[in-house]
């Protein structure tokens, strides 16, 4: 008799917080996984395509990531081509008629750097970004998509709009007295947040699966003897056998950036931990 009524109590408990979810949500990586956890909560199931420390460039899909896919009411990818792979996929679903929120659109042309024809894709690692176009961008979406919690998720939006705020105008503070301003990345990940906040950065890599020459590997480390370069940073998931040459030859200890949010629990302590570390290696 207990155990029935136990049973019946976890049955009534698991259909009222079913009945709270109204969508399903599909994300292409973890950093967009975070923000909308922050908007969403319990309101929506989120499922992540591209697992924290999967080098999103280079993701090939599985048969069952598609099937992923098919299950969203809304599916959020970045676009600039940062999902290689991925994108003939997208582009056949966007087709069929499902929602695909590409989240650099939402971006001003003006704004995005590197070429012309193939601009930087790392969008996400600006706040200012994320708080003037890209949370609006989701929260619209989410509204037309599940009207009913409109009010939810606008609260939601709004107070992470203010953290970002928060964290936008302590990062200057910080950066403005960090003492170098001139570093190295393994990968071309940090132009954004670096243009935002007053840092010159030069990448080892420019592209993936592409070797670094020792040519190029003797121009970074004569400029660090010239002291153009006063600070290093390797990149989770990404080789950094050159960088630990780089850093053997000129004596610099090596600091480790996360910009796909590898070990953060939401997009804030992303922002958090990269800053912590620069702040560690740069003075």
């Amino acid at each position: 008799m207990m155990f029935r009524k136990t049973l019946y109590i976890f049955l009534l408990i698991m259909l009222s917080y079913t009945s709270l979810i109204s969508m399903t949500i599909v994300v292409t990586i973890n950093p967009y996984y975070l923000i909308l956890k922050d908007m969403v909560k319990d309101r929506a199931r989120i499922l992540l395509l591209i697992e924290p420390g999967k080098n999103p460039h280079l993701y090939s899909p599985t048969i069952e990531d598609v099937k992923n896919l098919m299950k969203g009411d809304l599916i959020v990818a970045n676009g600039l081509n940062l999902e290689t792979f991925i994108s003939p996929e997208l582009s056949k679903l966007k087709k069929k008629g499902l929602n695909v929120l590409y989240l650099s659109d939402f971006i001003p042309r003006g704004e995005l750097m590197g070429e012309k024809d193939r601009p930087n894709p790392h969008i996400w690692m600006d706040p200012v970004f994320l708080y003037r176009y890209i949370v609006p961008a989701i929260l619209k979406e989410l509204k037309r998509i599940d009207p009913k919690n409109s009010d939810f998720y606008e609260r939601n939006a709004i107070d992470l709009i203010e953290r970002l705020k928060k964290f936008d105008r302590f990062c200057r503070e910080k950066m403005e007295k960090m003492k170098c301003k001139s570093i190295l990345t393994a990968h071309p990940s940090l132009v954004y947040f670096a243009r935002r906040y007053g840092i010159k950065v030069t990448s080892l890599f420019s592209g993936h699966g592409k070797q670094v020459t020792v040519k190029e590997t003797m121009n970074v480390i004569r400029s660090i003897r010239k002291g153009e370069i006063c600070a290093i940073f390797s990149e989770k998931g990404i080789n950094s056998k050159a960088m630990e040459v780089i850093a053997s030859e000129t004596g610099l200890e090596i600091g480790t950036l996360d910009p796909l949010g590898c070990e953060a629990n939401g997009i804030l302590e992303l922002f958090e931990k990269n800053l912590k570390e620069l702040i560690r290696f740069g003075g």
